[in-house]
């Protein structure tokens, strides 16, 4: 289903699904996700350099990690937050 101005604009639906049944849409969120991160660079709103606990000093935990603190904007898109040899998990 695509919605655009509050109004649908295109919709599909094939077996077993339907309207009337909940979707979970699991890892199509980090496209959407990618997308606005993307789109907000382009504009010039966010940088891939900034770290996370920057952009979102409101949700940062108490007991953050040194590790956790350096995440920036890039490792989340990419999924390289702590894979061995990235940034993170090498610092």
């Amino acid at each position: 289903m695509v919605v655009r101005h509050g109004h649908v604009v295109a919709e599909g639906w094939w077996a077993p699904y339907s309207a009337e049944r909940p979707h979970l849409p699991y890892s199509l969120t980090k496209s959407f996700t990618s997308v606005a991160v993307g789109l907000a660079v382009s504009d010039g709103l966010l940088s891939l350099a900034y770290r996370v606990v920057d952009v979102l000093p409101d949700h940062v935990p108490d007991n953050l990690s040194a590790q956790a603190s350096r995440i920036t904007v890039h490792h989340l898109p990419s999924m390289t937050t702590g894979h061995p040899g990235d940034s993170l998990a090498d610092a």
